[in-house]
């Protein structure tokens, strides 16, 4: 119970990994109406374990789930070969982008390094918040110069598009999208705000997070938000997930050298982010920095990260 206790799982969730648990039945369990009534009714929530293969090199994640809830509570140290081999079978795919069940030799792996021994030693917990290195990057320091351009304000306020207002809208604002608008291209002027964590856009009068925050359902992440309002990150309380313009003006034209279509001052761990925009008829908007593009996901699997921002008074 004290493994269970150190990971911080919820009150409501059951002690125990469920090995046979999948992506897909998780996000029928506990997305889908009309599957498994019962438990949908509850607050019940649960532990399993999937592969995240959005990345270059794929995460064994252990994921904690429950209705309209979702976050990963660490990723599992298991041996590469391991978990490229599982990637690398076509039957451990799920319907869920990127994201594999496990298979069994990686079934009899966890259940003796942590069902039976409770190995803390192969978890790796995340930071609250996606810690950056402190480094230099390559932008000049904020009140070092004197902007001089227009601003260009860009819709702040949370909208809903279907998928022709989504390409009538990339098009307005000359967005690069690798599919819908790969001519397109929006030229930010970010500057270093001097502590690691954030940078200002001078043009659009945006501040961004450089990190940003977990993969997890998107009530999570609001519930994240609200908190990181009230610690006052960074120095501010007004933190918020940007509109879809706003997460669009940060998709630049060409891949940086960490393999995104981003900036190289943002952190490569937040590849695809939740914005404000809902689908028509349903759904989020989400921004994928590593495929350059904007498509639909789902808010209460674990659909995406989230890098916040605010405006500038």
């Amino acid at each position: 119970m004290d493994f269970f206790k150190q990971l911080g799982i919820s009150e409501t969730t059951v002690p125990g990994i469920d090995l046979e648990m999948t992506p897909d039945l998780a996000y029928r369990t506990f997305t889908c109406s009309g599957f498994h009534e019962e438990q949908c009714a509850t607050k019940q929530r649960v532990l399993y374990c999937s592969i995240n293969a959005w990345e270059a090199e794929p995460k064994l994640l252990l994921m904690e789930q429950g209705v309209k809830f979702a976050r990963v509570l660490a990723r599992i140290k298991a041996p590469a070969a391991m978990v490229h081999a599982c990637v690398a079978n076509p039957g451990s795919s799920s319907m869920l982008r990127r994201t594999h069940a496990i298979d069994q030799p990686l079934k009899l792996w966890l259940q003796t390094h942590l069902v039976e021994q409770e190995d803390m030693s192969c978890l790796e917990l995340p930071a609250e918040n996606t810690a950056l290195e402190s480094c230099p990057i390559g932008l000049p320091l904020l009140g070092t110069f004197s902007y001089t351009g227009r601003r260009c304000l860009l819709p702040s306020e949370a909208q809903r598009f279907d998928e022709a207002q989504l390409e009538a809208e990339i098009n307005t604002w000359n967005f690069f999208e690798s599919q819908r608008r790969p001519q397109g291209g929006f030229a930010n002027f970010l500057v270093d705000n001097g502590e690691d964590l954030t940078v200002t856009d001078e043009l659009t009068g945006l501040v961004w997070q450089r990190g940003g925050l977990e993969l997890a359902s998107l009530r999570t992440i609001n519930l994240a938000v609200e908190q990181l309002c009230r610690q006052g990150f960074a120095g501010w309380h007004d933190w918020r997930l940007p509109t879809l313009h706003e997460a669009m003006s940060l998709m630049l034209p060409g891949k940086n050298s960490q393999g995104l279509y981003l900036h190289p001052c943002f952190s490569r761990e937040q590849p695809f982010i939740f914005t404000a925009a809902r689908c028509h008829p349903g759904g989020y908007w989400l921004a994928d920095y590593r495929q350059g593009r904007i498509f639909r996901g789902a808010g209460s699997s674990p659909g995406a990260f989230a890098r916040l921002c605010r405006t500038v008074v």
